[in-house]
């Protein structure tokens, strides 16, 4: 192997910094849009959906093809992206995410039913936005250079020349 970073490595070794509240909600996304392993996280008795995901990368870091390993890891990033990371950036994202929650809320309300669970998450949210904001620059920092096509085809090639020359 070489000193280039096995790419599924690298978004394991992201993911494990993050705090548990983040890799909770990123296992659950993540998995749940991916195919082969979404049974694991719609199991009522997995509570533990960031060790799921922390496993299956573990798996997906040893595949022996360059290709397979590649195109896992294209299909991660594209799913965090588009399930995870979008509308979670910005303070705007934010306000955006709290007054739809609060509506909600107030929509629940006037039912007269219990909101107290709507309430709750929206204690939090001042709190979470924090988070996925820095969560979600390090993951942008992340595709910008381990993760980038370049960077991959790189990491693709540099494998299959060192099978060879083997």
């Amino acid at each position: 192997m070489n000193n280039i970073e096995n790419p599924i490595q690298a978004i394991l070794d992201w993911f494990v910094t993050q705090p548990l509240e983040i890799r909770q909600d990123l296992a659950f996304l993540t998995l749940y849009s991916l195919s082969g392993i979404n049974s694991a996280v719609q199991d009522p008795s997995t509570n533990n959906p960031e060790g799921v995901m922390e496993g299956w990368l573990e798996q997906q870091a040893k595949l022996s093809s360059p290709n397979q390993l590649v195109g896992t890891t294209i299909c991660v990033r594209a799913a965090i992206d588009f399930f995870v990371m979008c509308n979670r950036e910005t303070k705007e994202d934010w306000i955006k995410t709290i007054e739809f929650n609060q509506t909600i809320r107030n929509r629940i309300g006037a039912t007269g039913k219990d909101a107290s669970f709507i309430d709750k998450m929206l204690e939090r949210l001042p709190f979470r936005s924090k988070l996925w904001i820095k969560a979600t620059k390090s993951w942008r920092n992340l595709c910008n250079e381990t993760l980038s096509d370049d960077s991959l085809r790189t990491w693709m090639t540099l494998q299959e020349a060192t099978t060879v020359l083997e």
